[in-house]
């Protein structure tokens, strides 16, 4: 074929030596070597330099940033190999970053850059965050201080923890292990804070103190009731055992313990003095005609008694006077008819309603 095809026949005859050359009919008629073959390769051992051969071809480009070009690759250079290049994409060889020689064999601990490894160093959040890289190296007692890298970026212990503790028995100081904290604040009219309690002092503990609201180690204030001076409301539900020692109790609202004498006169005036339980004693020993009765000072719902005694020589009655209004069991219509007899004794006992002292006459009681 000379460009525009060639015709069917005979061959022409190789000459002398085209085979030893490696050569073949070429398309355009005569006998030549291929161009990229040259002789071939049989037999040879190890490494061949392809170019002996006649092996040629167009070399391989890189990529300067349009791309590059397929072909034969550039020899590296004499210890390239030791140095752990490749190569690279841009046409040479090249230690790739971050690698170097490969690290193989080694036992224990290793420096990276020994090997050759590099990076961006890590670098701490000052406030809008931080990097990703290589931590910085911890000195030289930092694991036993129980340092930790921080976010920031530094070696520090971390607050509330300090050497970590391990193997103590009994009690610990923690302050003695880096454990601090805030410390309690006690209210001191707008609440407190919550932290670490003040150490009890020496003796606290043998003086019954506890810790106060107030922030401070102190004896509550001695128990019991010395003194009632209202009234006294239970509320809740369930069972609640209470003991109030009678010696805390003053009985000026009961007034249940002793009987009162009253002194005899042409009128006679109870004052109740405003307790809820009364008793008082009454003996006539002046015989100038009947008593009156007044009352002072009685309370809702409270209890009373007086003993009538007539003495030796009897015959004195007892007229309801002022303090409530008096109603007088069976239909009294607010008297009583005392025993008259010499020694006679009567109870007069009533509850005061608010209004009304409802009574009752025990007659005679022998």
């Amino acid at each position: 074929d000379s460009g525009s095809g060639g015709t069917t026949g005979l061959v022409p005859a190789p000459a002398s030596g085209d085979a030893a050359a490696g050569k073949f009919l070429g398309a355009g008629g005569t006998f030549s070597v291929p161009p990229g073959t040259g002789v071939p390769y049989s037999g040879a051992t190890g490494s061949v330099a392809l170019g002996t051969f006649g092996i040629t071809g167009a070399a391989f480009t890189g990529d300067s940033g349009s791309g590059g070009t397929t072909g034969l690759v550039p020899a590296p250079a004499s210890g390239d190999a030791a140095a752990g290049k490749y190569l690279a994409a841009g046409g040479g060889y090249g230690v790739p970053a971050g690698t170097g020689v490969p690290y193989s064999g080694a036992t224990g601990s290793v420096a990276l850059g020994a090997h050759g490894i590099t990076g961006a160093s890590f670098t701490g959040d000052s406030g809008s965050g931080g990097t990703t890289g290589l931590v910085p190296a911890p000195a030289s007692g930092d694991a036993a201080a129980g340092k930790y890298l921080a976010a920031g970026g530094g070696y520090g212990v971390p607050a509330g923890t300090g050497v970590p503790y391990s193997g103590a028995t009994g009690s610990v100081a923690l302050g003695a292990h880096g454990i601090t904290g805030a410390s309690f604040t006690g209210d001191s009219g707008s609440g407190g804070t919550t932290g670490l309690v003040p150490a009890p002092a020496s003796g606290d503990a043998a003086a019954g103190k506890y810790l106060a609201a107030g922030g401070g180690w102190s004896a509550p204030p001695a128990g019991g009731i010395t003194a009632l001076t209202g009234n006294v409301t239970a509320s809740g539900s369930g069972s609640v055992a209470a003991t109030i020692g009678a010696a805390q109790v003053a009985p000026a609202m009961m007034k249940a313990s002793t009987l009162d004498s009253q002194v005899d006169a042409g009128t006679v005036t109870w004052a109740i003095a405003s307790v809820l339980n009364a008793q008082a004693t009454l003996t006539f020993t002046v015989h100038t005609g009947n008593r009156t009765l007044n009352i002072t000072n009685p309370v809702v719902g409270g209890n009373y008694v007086l003993k009538l005694i007539q003495d030796a020589t009897g015959g004195v009655g007892l007229v309801l006077g002022t303090g409530c209004t008096w109603k007088v069991v069976n239909g009294g219509a607010g008297a009583v008819t005392l025993t008259n007899a010499p020694n006679a004794l009567d109870v007069l006992t009533f509850i005061y309603d608010g209004t009304n002292c409802l009574t009752t006459l025990l007659f005679n009681l022998s």
